[in-house]
């Protein structure tokens, strides 16, 4: 199979109102090509002007190829020329896609199967609308596209609402010539198709071997990052571009990719808790790999589980408001706390654990003990861990007006983020809070 890139324009370059990004597009396309195992000699580039790039080179057309009304309808043109000047051998397949249709996975002539069809087209899924971005031909084809680009003329309009006319009342028997693809092969995800994205899912055959859209759109003087979309940041919540694409991404427009997330698994005990449900939702947005559990933490062998992928572990759980058994601020806050202990241990695990500056009552001195737990573990038993002697926490939903020590969760949250990123867990570091006033 050949793989076919082209550009017309009378600007002797690649320039787009529309993609500004072209010129690295053109870029992520040859790699691409190449990562996914194209050789050189069958990546077929055609512009009106010179241009190389990773071993690739332009064949150089003339200017004659352009179409006026429609710039990106030139294809049709071009194709013409190389299916009659014997560029395109007999038996050969070849595969045209636009500059915003990304390969994913390896396609295969014989999974394209197309018998007796001398074209592939591929439709927008959602609607039964050609989708020309994406178009598989044979040696015999040049008269679908010389009826296409006569249409296109003639109608003064661009090839997919010609080829709506022509296959829509049969034109020459067209509908004979052609075979219509799997949409996996051109997957929208442009605006329409972001919309569109859980019935294009439903049709799609999988994995998804083509995504068609712009890595950024110009829409009423907006820019619309649609990379972000492909990514995960979409109604499904589903990533389309696989991790190999993704690091061409990387290289070529690294600030459109959305923020990697961080390899360190945190997990969060009482997550269901103010200061641990916060925690919680601040680390995913932080793009961290981060699990909430409510597990009774007197129960060890119901931690367990949970402690053997993490690498770091915040201790939010505890017995704080007063029990209907006074015990459950030893059982829950000392004898929890030395579970905890135990499995980072066992685990090899970094620990943030929160204490509190609590001095009177039950409460207070459960904290006071299970913080001792801490400190005696880091000093003879090589635990890893940080200490925060916390105040009073509170965010405008949640403040006690209590006097005293007080300190916004946001900042708590942030806090506990940069100790993650730089505190080095093999020296035991007490934070305290108690006389913080924010």
């Amino acid at each position: 199979m050949k793989n076919l890139l082209l550009y017309i324009t009378p600007h002797k370059r690649f320039k787009d109102r529309l993609e500004r990004n072209l010129p690295a597009l053109v870029k992520i396309q040859i790699d691409n090509s190449l990562d996914l195992g194209w050789k050189r000699e069958d990546i077929v580039l055609i512009t009106n002007f010179p241009y190389e790039y990773n071993g690739v080179k332009a064949r150089v057309i003339d200017d004659s190829h352009y179409c006026e009304h429609w710039e990106k309808s030139s294809k049709v043109s071009v194709i013409i020329s190389i299916l009659k000047d014997g560029t395109v051998k007999p038996g050969e397949l070849w595969w045209f896609h636009d500059f915003d249709a990304f390969q994913v996975y390896p396609i295969t002539e014989e999974e394209l199967d197309l018998g007796y069809a001398v074209v592939g087209f591929t439709d927008y899924g959602w609607q039964k609308k050609w989708n020309t971005g994406s178009i598989f031909f044979k040696k015999n084809s040049v008269k679908v596209f010389e009826w296409l680009r006569n249409e296109l003329y003639k109608l003064q309009t661009d090839e997919e609402r010609a080829l709506m006319s022509l296959t829509g009342r049969n034109y020459q028997y067209i509908n004979s010539y052609y075979k219509r693809l799997n949409v996996t092969y051109n997957f929208p995800g442009g605006l329409n198709g972001e919309r569109k994205l859980k019935f294009n899912m439903q049709v799609a055959t999988k994995p998804i071997k083509v995504l068609h859209f712009h890595p950024e759109y110009s829409y009423m003087s907006n820019k619309i990052n649609l990379l972000k979309g492909m990514c995960g940041e979409n109604r499904m919540n589903l990533n389309l571009v696989s991790p190999r694409l993704f690091k061409i991404f990387e290289k070529h427009l690294p600030n459109l990719c959305p923020e990697k997330k961080h390899n360190k698994k945190i997990l969060v005990v009482g997550s269901k808790g103010f200061i641990g449900s916060n925690t919680l939702s601040y680390l995913k947005t932080k793009k961290y790999t981060v699990v909430g559990i409510n597990e009774d933490i007197r129960d060890i062998e119901a931690l367990r589980p949970h402690f053997k992928d993490a690498e770091f572990v915040i201790h939010a759980a505890g017995q704080a408001k007063e029990p209907k058994n006074p015990e459950d601020y030893y059982t829950v806050n000392v004898l929890g706390t030395k579970n905890i202990i135990k499995l980072c241990l066992e685990y090899n695990l970094k620990l943030i654990h929160l204490g509190s500056i609590a001095k009177h009552g039950e409460y207070g001195a459960s904290k006071k003990e299970s913080q001792k737990l801490v400190e005696g573990s880091c000093a003879n038993y090589e635990l890893k861990a940080v200490i925060l002697r916390l105040c009073v926490i509170y965010n405008e939903y949640n403040d006690t007006r209590r006097k005293g020590a007080r300190y916004p969760i946001e900042r708590l949250t942030e806090d506990m983020e940069n100790i993650i990123k730089s505190h080095d867990f093999n020296k035991y570091k007490l934070f305290d809070y108690e006389n913080i006033r924010v």
